[in-house]
């Protein structure tokens, strides 16, 4: 669940799949998810494609210098590993991992 859920992810953010189709298909294996971890995934993954980058308050990557993002990336990880957060949290901290880990490879493409 979650591999397909990441899938998902990328291919918006990539632009293989429409944002309005990957926040409907994230909605739908929400609904369909058994474990904690798949819905906190399904869940951060939906949040990120449907607040980034509209929402105004949201953390919007491509402004911070790379070392910032790296930092980010670095904490958001070790929360998605540690292991007395819930399940739920977890999974939502590592869709928040794997955003970040692709706007770093973005940019390392452009040259940012």
């Amino acid at each position: 669940m979650i591999e397909r859920a990441r899938k998902v992810l990328l291919a918006v953010l990539s632009g293989g799949m429409s944002k309005k189709d990957g926040i409907a298909e994230l909605s739908s294996l929400l609904s369909k998810a058994r474990s904690d971890l798949a819905r906190g995934y399904c869940f951060g993954a939906r949040a990120i494609l449907t607040k980034q980058p509209t929402d105004e308050y949201a953390l919007d990557p491509t402004k911070l210098p790379k070392r910032d993002v790296r930092y980010v990336a670095e904490r958001l990880r070790e929360y998605a590993e540690f292991r007395f957060h819930d399940e739920f949290d977890r999974g939502y901290f590592a869709a928040w991992v794997d955003y970040l880990s692709y706007l770093q490879r973005a940019r390392g493409r452009r040259g940012d």
